[in-house]
C-alpha cells in the first residue's frame, strides 16, 4: 500500500491498482458517461478497488467539461484531470502520467469493450509475465456481424491502408501478430506496461500530433 498525491488530481492514492483506465475528452461528455457506465456495466472487475478511471478533459469550463467533472470526480470519486497543453490526439497518452495501475489500459472516450475483454486482456498478461508487446483488439462492425483485424498495406485514395481481417488467425482464437493497424483503434485499445516508456515517444514529435496509420511491427519493436 503507498500513499500520493497525484499532480493535477485532487484525489489521494492509497493503493496500488491493477487496472487503470485512460481516457482524454474535449466537449464530449457523452462519450466519456456511455465508455465509463458501459464498462461498470459490463466489465465486473470495473466496479472493484482494483480498477480507476482516468479522465483528462481539454475544455473544463465548457458544460461537457462541468458535467464531466461532476460525474467522475463527485459521483464515482475517479481521476478528473484539467489539461491545458496542445490539442491532439495523442493527448489521452498523458493519463499514464496519473496511473497507479499495474496496467494501464487506453482508450477513445466514446469506446465500448465487448464483454470479458478486458478480463482476458489481464488473463493475458498474467500468463505472460515477461510479455513486452503492445496489444490490439479486433474492431467489431456496427451491426456486430463482422470484425477486421488488422490494415492491409495498401494504397486507397490518400490513405495508406486499408480494413483487412485474417480469418484464419481470428477463429484459433489465439494471438497473432499484425502488420498494421488503424490510428483509430490502435489508440483506442492499447494495454501498456506501467513502467514502460510512452508510446509517444517511439515516434517523431511532428507525428504525435496526428498519428497516422501504424507499422505495428516496427513499433512494437522500438517497445520491446
Amino acid at each position: 500500500m503507498r500513499r500520493g498525491i497525484i499532480r493535477g488530481c485532487s484525489k489521494i492514492i492509497m493503493s496500488q491498482k491493477t487496472l487503470s483506465i485512460g481516457m482524454a475528452t474535449y466537449d464530449d461528455f457523452d462519450g466519456v458517461f456511455f465508455s465509463v457506465q458501459s464498462l461498470r456495466m459490463f466489465h465486473e472487475i470495473c466496479n472493484t478497488d482494483e480498477v480507476e478511471f482516468i479522465i483528462l478533459d481539454g475544455n473544463t469550463n465548457s458544460e461537457h467539461g462541468k458535467c464531466c467533472k461532476g460525474f467522475i470526480e463527485d459521483k464515482l470519486k475517479q481521476k478528473y484531470i484539467p489539461y491545458f497543453g496542445k490539442l491532439s490526439s495523442f493527448n489521452k497518452y498523458e493519463t499514464i502520467k496519473y496511473a497507479e495501475g499495474k496496467y494501464v489500459l487506453i482508450i477513445d472516450c466514446h469506446v465500448l469493450i465487448q464483454k470479458n475483454g478486458i478480463a482476458k486482456l489481464l488473463e493475458y498478461f498474467e500468463n505472460n509475465k515477461n510479455c513486452k508487446d503492445l496489444l490490439q483488439g479486433p474492431l467489431i462492425q456496427d451491426h456486430l456481424s463482422r470484425v477486421y483485424t488488422h490494415f492491409d498495406k495498401v494504397w486507397r485514395g490518400d490513405m495508406y491502408g486499408i480494413w483487412a481481417t485474417d480469418q484464419e488467425s481470428y477463429e484459433r482464437g489465439e494471438p497473432f501478430e499484425i502488420p498494421m493497424r488503424s490510428d483509430v483503434i490502435f489508440l483506442k485499445i492499447a494495454f501498456i506496461r506501467k513502467n514502460c516508456h510512452c508510446i509517444a515517444k517511439l515516434l517523431p514529435p511532428r507525428f504525435r500530433i496526428l498519428f497516422g496509420k501504424s507499422s505495428l511491427r516496427r513499433m512494437n519493436e522500438h517497445f520491446r
